[in-house]
């Protein structure tokens, strides 16, 4: 039996962490298309589609995760301390292990297809058409936001509660 929520594979009898693999396999499959596809399709390299420099500036990627993990770290501090009974331990098992380390070997594919279609290649064709900064900025914030509406937090705050967030986010 398939329940209605498509992330929910306790009807197939599904370990929790080998559903998230199944929910992530398509992100893998995705970047590995990207990879192979991008030189004989739009005739371009990787790197030239995540920057257009054609070169990875390593020290910008170091200083913004760093400035990114210090942001969500004072944020989770500060909801923390605001409301510390909306904080639970709810995983005290031996597959809180297994669950770290699928995400850490998983969760990267996601997010870095996730970026190199919308901060590289979406953004690239964009300004090409446009000639414009902010309209590739805009309209692939907009787009990253639609893309995420039927995530589960969407349904259970609101839509218009969770778009501006989706928006800055892609911003």
């Amino acid at each position: 039996q398939i329940s209605s929520n498509p992330n929910d594979f306790s009807g197939l009898d599904l370990e929790p962490n080998i559903g998230l693999i199944i929910m992530l396999f398509p992100f893998i499959a995705g970047l590995a298309a990207f990879v192979f596809l991008i030189k004989p399709l739009n005739n371009r390299t990787v790197i030239k589609t995540i920057n257009g420099m054609g070169k990875i500036r390593w020290d910008r990627f170091f200083i913004s995760a760093f400035i990114w993990m210090i942001l969500s770290a004072l944020y989770l501090f500060i909801y923390l301390k605001l409301d510390p009974a909306n904080f639970t331990i709810n995983n005290n098992t031996s597959s809180l292990i297994t669950l770290a380390f699928v995400s850490l070997m998983f969760i990267p594919f996601q997010a870095t297809f996730e970026e190199v279609l919308f901060r590289g290649y979406l953004m690239q064709g964009f300004a090409t058409l446009m000639r414009n900064r902010w309209f590739p900025l805009m309209i692939t914030s907009l787009l990253f936001a639609l893309l995420h509406a039927f995530n589960p937090e969407v349904k259970e705050h609101g839509f218009l509660i969770m778009m501006p967030q989706y928006i800055l986010f892609g911003l």
